[in-house]
């Protein structure tokens, strides 16, 4: 769900009409641990992978008390351009779905699987829907392997960004869902809300503060319109853009309205009245989706990113009632009554978008405790208050009999036992926490081209069937970005976690682990 969304601003963006999913890492533990990632990248060029103690599940060091290393590895040339170049586009990319190409598309559509699988219980569906890894290699293939404007240095900075966040994903619900139970939901039990908000909450309060400076210029903009949003007829993002949950988007919900628009004019015979109208609320509808890209970003900015640490409520405000008019107007709202406003019923009715109507009113409508229910499960008091995860709190919802499949836990056990913090209060050092540091593991392995990559496969001693056949290590695998386990439990696995001796010399077992072992 959307967490780190102010209560005021929810109130305003009454465009959420039902819970969404789960944030694994908040921003900024995402974008801290994949700026550690960058920083060996960047460094020479290359990334050093050290051999993990399976007895003591540390990373091995050597008689001369130096971590042990098992190899040196080439970074990508393009990427390694990209990181260099567009190190601001490279963390917004990080931001990911949680922000891109706006809030609730990327949470809807792009987070959760379209079927339920080993690594889904079904508490988070896009019935129908691609899921994630085929916008992962949809967004690749446009950025690396095709040619044309939205292959550029910027625009891959972005797109490594957006793998980054991916991997991240995979790791941090791994651990998260292993203490709450499931994948984030409030129904049936909004217990699983609760935890999943303490969990999160408490990683992100011990984590240092990466650099608060990401961008969307250099044509990332126009890249996250033209590949994200614009989903003309029979194009591949317009297949993307699908699912159960599309009119809980922006995105998708407007691109497929506007196609639906589209279609009905250019079968219309004659001109008549209400045709015009449905032109200009064509035209509408695309004027608001191109200005979708820097409302998103502001607003992540805002709410979820920033030095503070807070939500800047007021801020965040400001921008949504921006962008209110061009919502109103892209649902198809005229802005006079009258003939026109027949028109727009007219047009609502013929064509099946009742739902509009009661859009309208919502994203007009300021009932604060209702939208935060609907939205959480909880009370507007109840929410601030997991959202602050203060000890009393993890303690209150943690130390309880956990929920099915989840664990019990109290703040002292997890800062020593999760956190492994050395002092109480400070920051985590993530090369000791499992779930963190195989995040920054699995970003450095995506920074690879595929060549260095299976270079690295034959130094584990993987055998020629386990090797990467696909462009890059985070394509070609992930069902969801809500479960658990998703490098090895699906059909298809994660190259490395095709060779679980191999997986075991460099990746830590981290709690929710659930990867088999052997050769």
């Amino acid at each position: 769900m959307l967490r780190w969304i102010s209560l005021p601003v929810l109130a305003v963006m009454g465009v959420v009409f039902a819970a969404p999913n789960a944030l694994a890492w908040k921003p900024k533990t995402h974008v801290y641990l994949a700026e550690e990632a960058m920083k060996d990248a960047l460094d020479d060029g290359r990334i050093t992978l050290y051999a993990v103690d399976p007895a003591t599940n540390r990373l091995k060091r050597g008689a001369n008390g130096n971590l042990v290393p098992i190899g040196n590895y080439r970074v990508d040339p393009r990427i390694l351009e990209a990181l260099a170049k567009y190190p601001d586009q490279f963390r917004a990319g990080v931001l990911g779905p949680d922000a891109f190409p706006d809030i609730l598309t990327g949470q809807q559509i792009i987070h959760p699987a379209g079927q339920i699988t080993r690594g889904e219980t079904g508490v988070d569906l896009n019935k129908n829907g691609p899921g994630p890894d085929a916008w992962l290699r949809h967004l690749w293939a446009v950025a690396y392997t095709e040619r044309g404007q939205d292959s550029t240095p910027a625009t891959r900075a972005f797109v490594s960004g957006f793998l980054a966040h991916a991997a991240g994903d995979m790791f941090g619900h791994t651990c998260v869902n292993y203490y709450t139970g499931d994948a984030f939901h409030f129904q049936p039990r909004p217990e699983n809300a609760a935890r999943h908000i303490i969990i999160e909450g408490y990683f992100d309060k011990r984590v240092p503060a990466p650099t608060y400076k990401t961008s969307i210029g250099d044509g990332v903009d126009g890249f996250i319109y033209r590949q994200m949003i614009l989903g003309r007829p029979n194009t591949r993002v317009e297949a993307l853009l699908r699912g159960e949950n599309v009119s809980r988007t922006l995105a998708a919900r407007f691109s497929n309205l506007r196609n639906r628009l589209q279609d009905d004019v250019e079968r219309g015979r004659f001109f008549n009245p209400v045709t015009q109208y449905k032109k200009s609320w064509i035209k509408d509808i695309d004027r608001g989706l191109e200005k979708l890209p820097g409302f998103s970003h502001e607003l992540a900015l805002a709410l979820m990113f920033n030095p503070t640490g807070k939500a800047d409520t007021a801020k965040a405000k400001k921008i949504v009632e921006s962008y209110q008019q061009t919502l109103m107007s892209m649902a198809g709202l005229p802005d006079a009554t009258g003939p026109t406003l027949a028109f727009f019923k007219a047009a609502v009715k013929a064509l099946g978008l009742e739902a509009l109507e009661t859009f309208i009113k919502q994203i007009e409508k300021e009932a604060l405790d209702y939208l935060v229910k609907s939205a959480t499960g909880l009370t507007v008091s109840e929410f601030e208050k997991l959202l602050l995860a203060e000890s009393t709190d993890f303690d209150r919802w943690m130390d309880q009999p956990p929920l099915p499949n989840g664990t019990r836990t109290t703040r002292s056990e997890f800062e020593a036992n999760e956190l492994k913090l050395m002092a109480p209060g400070g920051w985590i050092d993530y090369r000791h926490v499992p779930p963190a540091y195989n995040t920054v593991l699995m970003i450095k392995l995506s920074f690879l081209g595929r060549d260095e990559l299976n270079r690295l496969m034959a130094d584990l001693g993987a055998p020629a069937s386990a090797r990467l056949t696909e462009e890059n290590v985070m394509l070609g695998f992930l069902e969801t970005l809500d479960g658990s386990n998703q490098w090895w439990i699906n059909d298809k696995k994660m190259a490395i976690a095709r060779h679980p001796a191999g997986f075991a010399r460099v990746f830590l077992k981290q709690n929710g682990d659930r990867r088999p072992v052997g050769p």
